[in-house]
């Protein structure tokens, strides 16, 4: 058996970020469940730095991120989206981290998998998407409430969930600002299985254990391949979409649906 080790990173004002390794399997925890594991600015490119150090790490063979707590992420913090004045700031601050994030998750040099333990609500159910492998405990979900809020969906959700379960679905959950439950994600191929919320860790190392032994930059490559086939740059996305979430963030209306709502949190 391999020597465990776990990072913790200094104390932050953001959400709270801890991994650990034992026997190959990497495990990145969000750990502020008195939050609902929110994102502060920032925030996605703190947690892009951790996934791409322990994706390299030669030790480690398979990488699981998972929430703690009833919520997975519940995505950007209201309070801190309703302290953002200046639309070209946000773009660009959305943007970047973003794109940090994508881009760390697709250069890991192992297989990534998302333990959906809880909520997964806007950014979050976007951080969800990005990962190779999905699974869920039986109560999570992936809300999409941006339209509620006069909001565009970010975090690459616009070419991740179409891609994946079509232009026609994706329309519908995205235009409502509805949620998809484990089983329906199941359904749609968004998920691989769904789990009794106690078993969900211990069937993502499992998974976990299966894959490591698999030989070395297989699932990489196969990552790089499939990549290829979207007809859309996932760069050119992220970019628009965070310029189009600007504009709709100096709507007055979307201005007063955020402030109501974060005053209700």
């Amino acid at each position: 058996m391999q020597k465990s080790w776990a990072m913790v990173e200094p104390q932050f004002a953001g959400v709270g970020i801890v991994s650990d390794v034992s026997d190959g399997i990497a495990i990145i925890r969000l750990t502020s469940p008195e939050t609902a594991n929110a994102f502060d600015p920032g925030d996605m490119t703190r947690l892009a730095a951790t996934v791409d150090a322990v994706s390299h790490d030669p030790r480690v063979r398979a990488l699981i991120l998972t929430g703690s707590g009833r919520h997975f992420c519940s995505g950007a913090s209201l309070n801190g989206l309703a302290g953002t004045k200046d639309r070209h700031d946000l773009a660009k601050a959305v943007g970047n981290d973003v794109r940090a994030l994508q881009a760390a998750f697709d250069a890991s040099p192992v297989v990534t998998i998302v333990a959906v333990n809880g909520a997964a609500a806007g950014a979050g159910a976007g951080i969800a998407l990005m990962a190779d492998i999905m699974l869920m405990a039986a109560r999570s979900r992936l809300m999409f409430p941006f339209a509620q809020l006069g909001l565009v969906p970010d975090t690459g959700i616009t070419i991740n969930l179409p891609h994946r379960i079509g232009a026609g679905r994706a329309k519908d959950v995205l235009m409502t600002g509805g949620s998809l439950s484990a089983e329906q994600c199941v359904e749609y191929g968004l998920a691989s299985a769904s789990h009794e919320d106690d078993m969900l860790l211990d069937e993502a190392r499992n998974l976990a254990i299966r894959l490591a032994g698999m030989p070395d930059g297989t699932h990489a490559a196969i990552r790089n391949l499939i990549s290829r086939t979207a007809s859309v740059s996932m760069k050119a996305t992220i970019e628009a979409e965070a310029e189009a979430q600007a504009i709709r963030f100096s709507a007055r209306e979307t201005q007063q649906a955020i402030n109501a709502l974060a005053a209700k949190i």
